[in-house]
C-alpha cells in the first residue's frame, strides 16, 4: 500500500515539476520570451484548446448552411425523402407521355403525319416507353367501346 502511494506521489510531483520554455533571437542570442510550464498545465492548456476547437466547429455547423450536408437519420425526413422520390418518378412518367404527345401535335400541325394515321396516345406512349405500363381498366374499355360505337 506504501508503494502505490509513493508511485502516485511521484506522479503528481512529475506533472507538477515546471519546465521553462525560452524563445532566443539565433541572430543575438537574447531571450526573447520564456514561460514557465508543467506538464499538467501543458495538458490542461491542450485539453482547453481541443474543447475549444469543437465548441467553434460545432457552432459553424449547427448555425451554417453546412449542416444539411450531414446525414440525417430523422425517421420524418426519411419518409419525406421517399415521397418525394415517388412524386419525382411519377412526374418524370407524366413528362415522358407529354412529351411524346406533344410530338405527336406537332407533326400533325407541321404535316409530318397524316391526321387518319394518328395512333391512340396510349399506344404511341407503350411503343416509345418501356417501363411505363399503362393498362386499361374495365371501365375506360368500356367507354372507348361505346364511344366507337357512337361514331
Amino acid at each position: 500500500m506504501a508503494e502505490k502511494h509513493t508511485k502516485i506521489k511521484d506522479f503528481l510531483e512529475k506533472i507538477r515539476f515546471k519546465y521553462r520554455l525560452a524563445v532566443i533571437n539565433e541572430d543575438t542570442l537574447e531571450e526573447v520570451r520564456y514561460f514557465r510550464l508543467s506538464r499538467l498545465s501543458l495538458f490542461v492548456l491542450a485539453s482547453s484548446l481541443a474543447v475549444i476547437y469543437f465548441v467553434i466547429i460545432s457552432l459553424v455547423i449547427i448555425f451554417t448552411p453546412l449542416r444539411n450536408y450531414l446525414p440525417q437519420t430523422d425517421t420524418r425526413t426519411r419518409s419525406e425523402l421517399i415521397n418525394n422520390a415517388i412524386r419525382l418518378d411519377s412526374l418524370a412518367t407524366q413528362v415522358e407521355i407529354q412529351t411524346r404527345y406533344l410530338d405527336v401535335v406537332r407533326g400533325v400541325i407541321t404535316g409530318d403525319i397524316k391526321i387518319d394515321s394518328i395512333m391512340p396516345i396510349d399506344s404511341i406512349v407503350r411503343i416509345h416507353t418501356e417501363n411505363i405500363s399503362l393498362e386499361r381498366s374495365e371501365r375506360e374499355a368500356e367507354f372507348i367501346k361505346n364511344h366507337n360505337a357512337k361514331r
